[in-house]
Formats: structure tokens, C-alpha cells, sequence
């Protein structure tokens, strides 16, 4: 039984440590996006880090940017559902840090292969909603 429960856990830990990739749509204000890939990452610490790959933050910003949001806190609600959260995160991008685009009130869900996320960054409201690849 003890070598059920330890393999069992041992294959849960795996899966949560495995990267998942989702496509959807994300809005910064009134400034949507299509078809953005964002690759999730679990540690077995509860550490996540989330990759927004090739995305820009305005109309007229003429490049886009893969920005790494790292140092949220993944956790499990009642359902199992992965929650997570985050406040005062400098992102990156390029292995460039922006502290000046500091990401508040991180919040999000990955719930039956939907990762619905929202947070504030520059003072401004940044949504996503994608499902896993």
C-alpha cells in the first residue's frame, strides 16, 4: 500500500512539474491579442513561472517580446483546480528585467485545460484566457 501511495504521488509530482502550453486571447485595456501561446511551469515547491512568447503590450510597439512572469504561487482549490497568484513581480523579457511594468494582483486558474489569468501591470488591466495545446 505505502509503495501504491509513493508511486501515485511520485506520478502526480511529475505531471505537475511538466510545462503546459495553451493558446488563447489576451487584452491589455482596450488592446486585444489572438492566438498568444503561454507556456506554464510548476516547481514542486509550488513555484510557477508563466511565458507570455511573442507578445506586445500596445498597438503601436513595433516588436513583440516573450515576458516571463516568475515568482507566482501555485496552490490547489477544494476542486484541484491550480490556482495562482502573485503580487509585486518585475517581469522579464530578453533577459531584461522592467521594473517600471511591475505586475500587481496576479491571479489565476487552470481548470479542466482552460488557463484563465488577470493582473495589473503598469496600471493597466491585462487578461488571458487560453486553453491547453
Amino acid at each position: 500500500m505505502k509503495k501504491t501511495i509513493t508511486l501515485l504521488f511520485a506520478l502526480a509530482l511529475g505531471l505537475f512539474l511538466q510545462a503546459q502550453t495553451f493558446v488563447g486571447n489576451m487584452s491589455i485595456a482596450s488592446f486585444g491579442q489572438k492566438n498568444i501561446q503561454c507556456t506554464l511551469t510548476v516547481d514542486s515547491q509550488g513555484r510557477a513561472t508563466l511565458v507570455m512568447q511573442r507578445v506586445k503590450f500596445a498597438k503601436m510597439m513595433p516588436v513583440r517580446v516573450d515576458m516571463v512572469v516568475s515568482g507566482l504561487t501555485a496552490s490547489r482549490d477544494a476542486a484541484g483546480n491550480l490556482v495562482l497568484s502573485g503580487t509585486n513581480i518585475i517581469p522579464t523579457a530578453g533577459n531584461k528585467s522592467y521594473p517600471k511594468k511591475i505586475i500587481t494582483n496576479f491571479r489565476g486558474t487552470l481548470r479542466g485545460g482552460n488557463l484563465n489569468t488577470s493582473f495589473t501591470m503598469s496600471q493597466k488591466k491585462v487578461t488571458y484566457a487560453g486553453k491547453q495545446k
